[in-house]
């Protein structure tokens, strides 16, 4: 069972981070926005201090296995802060890669328009976040060119796993 969407936002990437993406390379992303959506019983909403994405490619480009690591400063007062990681893979079509690229004309790739799918984890230090160090969440991401020559924006949406009593049995 889904809770809804736990966390939705992006990350833009730094000013000419661009790769074929046929090694391991690091993006750093620079800014980005969380906010929680009901129902989740824990709300969030901050800034992603610092996010880097250590993407490992195949050669051939038909696989990215993504390795996000960021520092979520919340808005509360006083401030909270917590490490989100995300693992996952994308398949990415020719949209993707032509916004990751930079290509003139590439343009926004939705969500569910290519297979992207991430694990995220949560190391919490604060009492009223610390529910999501044991959280289960999955996600998934879509693709546009950065409002800045040579940035590219990741949007990302996350939702919690939950387990839910059925009247079955094994």
């Amino acid at each position: 069972m889904l809770y809804g969407q736990v966390i939705s936002g992006t990350l833009t990437s730094e000013p000419g981070v661009r790769s074929p993406l046929t090694s391991i390379i690091q993006i750093r992303f620079v800014f980005a926005t969380n906010t929680s959506h009901c129902p989740f019983h824990t709300p969030i909403t901050g800034t992603v201090l610092h996010a880097g994405d250590y993407v490992f490619a195949d050669p051939s480009r038909a696989v990215i296995r993504l390795n996000i690591q960021g520092l979520v400063k919340t808005n509360d007062t006083p401030a909270a802060y917590l490490q989100m990681t995300g693992t996952g893979i994308e398949i990415p079509n020719e949209r993707v890669l032509g916004t990751i690229d930079g290509l003139p004309g590439a343009g926004a790739v939705k969500f569910g328009q290519f297979q992207a799918v991430m694990m995220r984890s949560f190391a919490v230090g604060t009492g009223e976040y610390r529910n999501l160090s044991s959280g289960v969440f999955v996600g998934s991401n879509a693709v546009r060119p950065g409002r800045e020559e040579g940035t590219f924006v990741v949007g990302f949406r996350m939702s919690q796993v939950g387990s839910r009593e059925v009247n079955e049995t094994v």
